[in-house]
């Protein structure tokens, strides 16, 4: 999150819980506030910016199976770069 039209973010952690028990976006909003103010010793009171939003999701997976490179095999006649690119 950011302040509108700065340039610079401050990264915050959100659970699922933060907005099942009914904090949401106003909670996020707070933590930035403080979380602002303890790294630049001030805050301001203006929009906010919810700049990019990272998920991870947990659980089993029903395959591992990886993809073969053989189908891309790295060919220097066909134009491509002059070093082969890492598929591994």
């Amino acid at each position: 999150m950011r302040y509108h039209g700065q340039a610079f973010e401050v990264s915050l952690p959100v659970q699922l819980t933060d907005f099942a028990d009914g904090a949401g976006l106003p909670g996020l909003a707070r933590d930035f506030h403080a979380a602002h103010e303890k790294l630049f010793a001030f805050s301001m009171d203006t929009e906010l910016e919810l700049v990019n939003l990272r998920a991870v999701a947990l659980g089993k997976a029903t395959s591992a199976a990886c993809p073969t490179t053989a189908a891309r095999r790295w060919q220097p006649d066909q134009g491509q770069a002059a070093r082969p690119p890492n598929v591994g």
